[in-house]
């Protein structure tokens, strides 16, 4: 049977119609010659080249951050520190503050000892050192043996000899003019000495002084703010302080009663009796007076209570009859003169002073006067 037959045979098996046709013959020729579009040909370049970077970029991370698994809440506080912020700048202000401070520890520490004065020296400069009687001419309790003052932080054009007068401290201009920082005045004595720092506030408004006493009543500085602002007091005490001071009554300070240390007020060339009844403030100002004499002027106790420093009375004239209106500001009082007073009350009524050592009086007045000396009291006539 030849091919033909054969073929006509398998179509009438399967179906007349046959399974191939030309035009699917041609069809099926034409798709072979036409090349098939291929869907983004680059994109396995680009993954392959994303996969390198990332490789490399994580070698970089894991050499430099040590362990890449470590968790941040676990570092320590010091690594988050490593970079120390840059220390600021350090102001004039701050250069006072420290040169105080280191004042005061030096002072508390070594009191008003050789090495003081030698380490003060280092600090700053020695500008004045006098020295003044040291007998019993000067105070019955106790004479000043030498005052020195000492500045620091001393500016280029400041000469202090040749602009303060002898005696007097720097104005507040000093300061802000930058002639210099720290004012420091020490005076020494057989029993009390007293150191005062001086100093621009930070405001530069106001000048603040502090302190530091050696009479066992208090043993830290004292400080007074504004010691630059006037004061204002009835006239015959502001010119007692002023002639005290040796300054201009109108320009008293606070400054002034802070340094005020003896106080005469004499209202004898007055007529009557001269009744001092200042602010309180202007005796609690006074924080430094030790010896107060007080000629036919009369004063409440409980305005003496106010100086807390109060060592020396002297009452002279018709103004004290007994001490009963006064004791309340006389219990620190060492030395009490009432010999050319009024004073007619006996030795009990002066018992009274618990502090009291020395007291001169009229023996004619005082008969008793040996309980007193029994007492261990000094008396004196």
């Amino acid at each position: 049977m030849d091919n033909k037959k054969i073929k006509e045979a398998i179509d009438r098996k399967i179906s007349k119609t046959p399974l191939f046709t030309e035009a699917d013959r041609r069809r099926f020729y034409e798709n072979r010659r036409k090349p098939k579009r291929r869907w983004m040909p680059a994109v396995p370049q680009v993954m392959s080249v994303l996969l390198v970077f990332l490789l490399i970029s994580g070698s970089v991370y894991f050499i430099n951050s040590g362990n890449p698994f470590e968790n941040p809440a676990d570092t320590p506080e010091q690594k988050l520190e490593d970079v120390p912020p840059p220390a600021p700048e350090e102001s004039p202000t701050d250069e006072v503050k420290e040169i105080v401070e280191e004042i005061k520890n030096l002072i508390k520490t070594y009191h008003f000892s050789p090495e003081t004065a030698q380490t003060l020296r280092e600090l700053g400069e020695e500008v004045t050192q006098t020295r003044g009687p040291d007998g019993p001419g000067v105070d019955e309790i106790d004479g000043y043996m030498s005052t020195g003052d000492y500045i620091f932080l001393k500016g280029d054009n400041f000469n202090y000899s040749n602009t303060l007068s002898r005696g007097n401290i720097p104005s507040i201009e000093h300061f802000q003019r930058e002639e210099l920082g720290v004012f420091l005045r020490i005076k020494r004595g057989e029993v009390h000495s007293s150191a005062t720092i001086t100093y621009l506030s930070q405001d530069k408004e106001q000048l603040i002084q502090e302190r530091y006493t050696t009479n066992g009543l208090h043993q830290d500085f004292e400080k007074v703010i504004g010691s630059n602002q006037p004061v204002e007091m009835q006239p015959l005490v502001q010119e007692s302080i002023a002639q005290s001071l040796d300054k201009n009554p109108e320009s008293l300070t606070k400054s002034d009663l802070l340094e005020l240390e003896e106080l005469k007020i004499d209202a004898s060339n007055l007529n009557g009796i001269y009744d001092w009844a200042s602010d309180p403030e202007v005796f609690r100002s006074m924080k430094n007076l030790r010896k107060l004499t007080l000629n036919q002027v009369k004063v409440s106790g409980e305005l003496l209570k106010g100086i807390p420093h109060l060592e020396q009375v002297t009452f002279i004239g018709p103004t004290l009859d007994d001490l009963s209106n006064v004791a309340e500001g006389l219990q620190q009082v060492r030395y009490l003169n009432i010999q050319d007073s009024s004073f007619r009350g006996n030795a009990d009524d002066i018992l009274k002073l618990k502090s009291l050592n020395i007291v001169r009086l009229d023996k004619s007045i005082v008969t008793d006067y040996e309980k007193l000396q029994f007492e261990g009291i000094d008396v004196r006539w």
